[in-house]
Formats: C-alpha cells, sequence, structure tokens
C-alpha cells in the first residue's frame, strides 16, 4: 500500500463539501480557535522564559543550517524560551503557575507568527535525545495555552528516527544531537474558512514558525538545521497522529554547535 502523504490529504479535502452549512454556522466555526490537548496525560509546566536581549540583524547574518554537533546540553530555560517565543501565545498568564492558562480573546488573539485568518492549524511536538533538568527522553506535545509539555511516550528514540524516519542525506546529523522538533497540521481548521487554499496556508506558517526557531537557536547557540527528508508516515506513528485529519509537514533537528 502506498504511504499516505500531505498531497493525499489534499486530494481528499478538494472533494469535501461542508452539508446544511450556513452563513451564521460559518461565522461561528471561523471565530472558534481548536487546540489539541491530552487532558490525561502527565503535563510539564515549562518556566517563565528568562528573555535574552539580543540584535535581530546580527542574528539573521549568523542564522545557518548546522549538520554538525558537538557534544553538549540544553538548559531548561533555552528549551522554554525557544517553544515560547516562536510559536507560543502571547497572552498566556504566568503570574499564577498552578492554574496557568492563556487569557484567550477569539477576536484580538495573537502568537508569535502570523496565521491566515488566525485559524493556526499547526501544532509542535518535541522528541527530547538528552535529558534536560527533569524532563525525561521521550515524545512530547506542546501545550500552547498552559505553555507546558504533554508527555506521549517515554524512552529514546534517537536510533528510531535514525534508522527509520531520516532520508539516507540526514542520518548523520542524528549525532549529538539533542533534540527534534516536529510540526503538523490539521488542515481541517483552515479549510472550514478557505477550502483548497489550507494546504498552501499551512505550509507558509509553518515557514514562519521555521524562521522563529532559526533565529532563537542562533541568540540561544544552539545549532538548528531544517528537516523535510523524512518518512511522513514513520514520522506520524512515532508522534501518534491520525493521518486522516493531521500531518506532519516539517521538521528540525537541535543541537550545540
Amino acid at each position: 500500500m502506498k504511504n499516505k502523504t500531505v498531497f493525499d490529504f489534499y486530494k481528499n479535502i478538494k472533494d469535501f463539501k461542508f452539508k446544511n452549512s450556513n452563513m451564521e454556522k460559518s461565522l461561528n466555526l471561523w471565530r472558534k480557535i481548536f487546540f489539541k490537548e491530552y487532558p490525561r496525560f502527565k503535563e510539564i509546566l515549562l518556566p517563565i522564559p528568562k528573555v535574552k536581549r539580543f540584535d535581530i540583524f546580527q542574528s539573521l547574518l549568523e542564522r545557518k543550517s548546522h549538520r554538525n554537533f558537538v557534544n553538549g546540553s540544553a538548559s531548561l530555560n533555552d528549551l522554554s524560551l525557544l517553544l515560547y517565543f516562536s510559536c507560543g501565545i502571547k497572552s498566556v498568564e504566568f503570574s499564577n503557575i498552578s492554574e496557568r492558562v492563556a487569557n484567550y480573546n477569539y477576536f484580538f488573539n495573537s502568537r508569535m507568527y502570523p496565521s491566515g485568518g488566525a485559524r493556526f492549524p499547526l501544532e509542535v511536538y518535541l522528541v527530547l535525545f538528552k535529558k534536560i533538568d527533569k524532563i525525561e527522553c521521550g515524545v512530547y506535545h506542546y501545550n500552547v495555552k498552559r505553555h507546558s509539555l504533554i508527555k506521549i511516550k517515554k524512552g529514546r528514540f534517537k536510533k528510531t528516527i535514525k534508522d527509520k524516519i531520516l532520508l539516507p542525506v540526514n542520518k548523520k546529523m542524528i549525532k549529538n544531537s539533542l533534540f527534534y522538533i516536529c510540526v503538523s497540521s490539521y488542515f481541517g481548521r483552515s479549510f472550514i474558512k478557505y477550502g483548497e487554499l489550507s494546504l498552501i496556508l499551512s505550509l507558509i506558517e509553518a515557514g514562519h514558525l521555521g524562521q522563529n526557531l532559526c533565529l532563537l537557536s542562533t541568540v540561544l547557540n544552539l545549532g538548528c538545521c531544517p528537516i523535510h527528508g523524512f518518512y511522513e508516515d514513520e514520522v506520524n506513528k512515532l508522534l501518534d497522529l491520525n493521518s486522516d485529519v493531521e500531518e506532519i509537514i516539517y521538521s528540525f533537528i537541535f543541537g550545540r554547535v
């Protein structure tokens, strides 16, 4: 059986039609922002990121794709800052960490990157290869509403990613890498407003988020390499994604340089 790809999904949504839809129903759907959550899984609240001063122009000049990493580690603040300022919600309330929640206004919401029609179809996952503080190796989902990590799977998956996920040209960079970030899309969130255009909008949005990751990693002295040389079905399996509604579209590998 042929592996399903994002373009197979595109073929499916081309024939999708809403039944008994009306303008009022459509407008209500457009206003609602959807979030993926794992209510029964273990949650790790990330610390309030400590902001570092930097020169954006210098960061742009220094940005490059790194394919060779050295032995090293990342701090919890590095991880917190990288996730929050690349894809977080600007209105997350940090004052009461035990009841942390996004003060989310559906009409004036804002994240660290632009999204077509504020539909925000992207989800972010972290595969941690080396323990950071009390966060063990494993697969995590980033909860943007609470700036937290949800543990999906425990274990070391570096060999799995090297042997089953990355294309041969990318296998060498897994050595000494610290973690792997994957970006998926729920195309349906955008489709309810933009139809077939939702695929293109998701890819553009992933590019915005990806540039944030690249520039922030430069500031943090982390090497970063954007990757799409992977087997999509194997990534979906690792992240436990339902590829009928959610598909991996981009990934990034990080390490010290």
